[in-house]
């Protein structure tokens, strides 16, 4: 029962339309399956960094109103800054692809891009928080609940990955630039979604 419920859990959170989701491809089109990979790995070390928090009895960190409001902020102005410059520095990128050269990333930079999303996210902490406090009413294994979780997870981003390497391989610079643009785009709206529910909680 615990196991399927983190799948299902796993399942929905993760191939739900998100930053990291966003972020992913669109690095996996521009970078291939190094950058992809990393960052998605970068990702899962921030959902688990919560998970450990809410399972562990330390979750009263998460409820703190100052420690969510600057999360919040800071999430908001990287998701923005990640969204304008990939869309203004999209034909730089693509033009160099063109000329039969590889644009260049670092994947430890790529990493840890992935894992600040992840940690800044306060739709993550609000994720966490929230099957936390089930956990106490309803009666759950929770090391086989997270065991489910992140098997799902894991299984989700492999997808993701492959996908975003494919996309880099098989599609021509047209359609390129459509998903760059439109990963930039998600990633400035949820930029300004972070940044309103900020101020709607001040």
């Amino acid at each position: 029962m615990e196991l399927t419920m983190g799948l299902l859990m796993g399942f929905a959170y993760m191939a739900s339309p998100g930053p990291i989701t966003s972020e992913t491809l669109r690095r996996g089109t521009i970078f291939g399956f190094p950058a992809a990979i990393s960052f998605q790995l970068g990702g899962m070390i921030g959902h688990l960094f919560y998970a450990l928090l809410a399972y562990s009895g330390v979750q009263v960190l998460l409820k703190m109103g100052q420690l969510q409001l600057v999360l919040g902020i800071f999430s908001a102005c990287l998701l923005l800054y990640l969204g304008i410059s990939s869309i203004k520095d999209r034909n730089l990128f693509l033009k160099e692809v063109d000329e039969g050269g590889k644009p260049g990333c670092s994947i430890i930079n790529t990493f840890f891009a992935g894992g600040l999303i992840s940690i800044t996210n306060p739709f993550a902490i609000a994720f966490w928080l929230s099957l936390s406090s089930q956990a106490k009413n309803i009666p759950v294994d929770s090391e086989i609940f997270l065991a489910g979780f992140f098997i799902s997870l894991t299984a989700v981003a492999g997808v993701i990955v492959i996908l975003a390497s494919y996309l880099m391989k098989r599609i021509d610079m047209k359609w390129s630039k459509l998903i760059i643009s439109g990963c930039g785009l998600v990633l400035i709206g949820f930029g300004i979604k972070v940044g309103y529910s900020i101020l709607m909680a001040v």
